[in-house]
């Protein structure tokens, strides 16, 4: 899941814990980190997936929550999911937690 529809590098860890598609996070913990291209969709087109609203959606991309969250503006509000729960991060768009988590809502 991303902002747009391509590839990335995704850094596979040697704790695996680590890993991320942040390079710099990674390389903190294994600097012999393992590099991935992988596909990337906006977390938007998931929707494409389902027939009706989902009841429960619940969020635990590493370092990609906010994309999720914020994708949900741009989708019809009958297909909105009711409840919405997402992992917190320390930092996501630069912003220190709270700060993001709380203006996603």
């Amino acid at each position: 899941i991303d902002e747009t529809v391509g590839s990335a590098t995704f850094y596979s860890t040697c704790t695996l814990i680590h890993s991320s598609l942040n390079q710099q996070k990674a390389h903190k913990y294994d600097k012999r980190a393992l590099e991935f291209t992988v596909p990337v969709i906006r977390a938007e087109a998931l929707w494409t997936f389902v027939e009706e609203r989902p009841y429960f959606m619940k969020v635990d991309i590493e370092e990609k929550h906010f994309v999720c969250i914020e994708a949900l503006q741009r989708l019809c509000p009958r297909l909105l999911p009711l409840y919405v729960s997402w992992e917190m991060h320390e930092y996501a768009r630069g912003d220190p937690f709270p700060v993001l988590d709380v203006e996603l809502i």
